[in-house]
């Protein structure tokens, strides 16, 4: 039996690319939706609500993008225990989105 060479670091990286990405996305939408807000026209608080939401779901989603990430580079690494967690973490964050849009 042969190991495998893996990079940590490497998933690491991607793992931090996606938060740190996720984490810039959601701030500046939020943010465009603050300065759209001051605008006074009904489009401008359309826009402010509108980007705000936005922002606040990228927030929610990354979480969720995290797990599926790591569900993702775990089966890349042949790590199928971690995978299997990574999954059930999965099924469990969709169960209880499902659930929490029919109460």
């Amino acid at each position: 039996m042969t190991v495998r060479a893996t990079h940590p670091r490497r998933d690491e990286q991607i793992l931090g690319w996606l938060l740190a990405a996720g984490t810039s996305v959601g701030c500046a939408l939020i943010a465009l939706g603050l300065l759209a807000g001051p605008v006074g026209s009904t489009g401008g608080n359309v826009l402010h609500n509108s980007l705000g939401r936005v922002g606040i779901g990228v927030f929610v989603l990354l979480p969720t993008a995290r797990v599926i990430l790591m569900l993702v580079l775990f089966l890349r690494k042949r790590e199928y225990l971690l995978a299997a967690a990574a999954w059930v973490v999965f099924v469990i964050i969709a169960l209880g989105c499902f659930f929490g849009a029919l109460s």
